[in-house]
């Protein structure tokens, strides 16, 4: 091997670590961006639960809750979200679901589980609620 052929060998090895580094550093910011948008989604779908239960409460302060199952009873604009998905330039829209079981209890209690579901991802979520005024 000569003197010419080393520092050939060497330019390659300099070259190849630029690249691998340059292709980690688009994986990591892609997979970053990923997690990112995860995170969006189960924070969007904690807030419709919570605004489920708002509902729910509500129902059920008026007494005016039963056993059985409710859809969603917010606003149904908020069941679409743009944005927490970002491809590119363009924005995907998710569509979540929510769906309410309201199941007996004892005395005035009901158990309210809560399903948020949204692709291929779901939630659950329970609260027990009082059906009438608390008495004080």
């Amino acid at each position: 091997m000569n003197h010419n052929e080393r520092g050939f060998i060497l330019l390659s090895a300099i070259f190849l670590t630029l690249i691998l580094s340059f292709v980690a550093a688009m994986t990591l910011q892609t997979l970053t961006q990923s997690k990112n948008s995860d995170a969006a989604l189960r924070l969007h779908a904690i807030n419709l639960a919570n605004e489920q239960f708002a509902m729910i409460e509500s129902l059920a302060a008026q007494g005016d809750l039963t056993a059985g199952q409710y859809n969603f009873l917010g606003d149904a604009d908020d069941l679409k979200s743009y944005g927490l998905i970002k491809k590119s330039a363009e924005k995907i829209p998710v569509e979540f679901e929510v769906k309410t079981k309201v199941s007996g209890g004892e005395g005035n209690l009901r158990k309210v589980e809560v399903l948020v579901t949204w692709k291929n991802f779901e939630m659950n979520f329970e609260k027990t609620v009082r059906i009438g005024d608390v008495e004080e």
